[in-house]
């Protein structure tokens, strides 16, 4: 995957900071985790029930970080990223 073409959206670095920690990865670390990630979903255009167009996103899990990178390939978008905090969190 061409990642130097991606953006990274502002909501991806919040959360990488919020669920990871530390600064939000380069586009090298990036690059590296996807390398060592497997593509569980394909990111794909679908419809709501209604009719609406909606865009599904790619998911990357990579089992050594612990964490699913969710991208929008149509757009070389990483958009945000989930962790298992997010479930310690819907406790609270």
């Amino acid at each position: 995957m061409m990642i130097s073409t991606f953006k990274k959206t502002k909501h991806f670095d919040q959360r990488w900071v919020e669920r990871v920690g530390g600064d939000p990865p380069t586009f090298e670390e990036i690059s590296r985790i996807l390398d060592n990630s497997v593509m569980i979903q394909d990111s794909k255009n679908a419809f709501t029930p209604r009719g609406q167009p909606i865009r599904i996103l790619a998911l990357y899990w990579n089992h050594n970080l612990q964490l699913i990178l969710k991208i929008d390939r149509k757009n070389n978008t990483l958009v945000t990223v989930l962790t298992p905090k997010l479930l310690e969190n819907q406790g609270k």
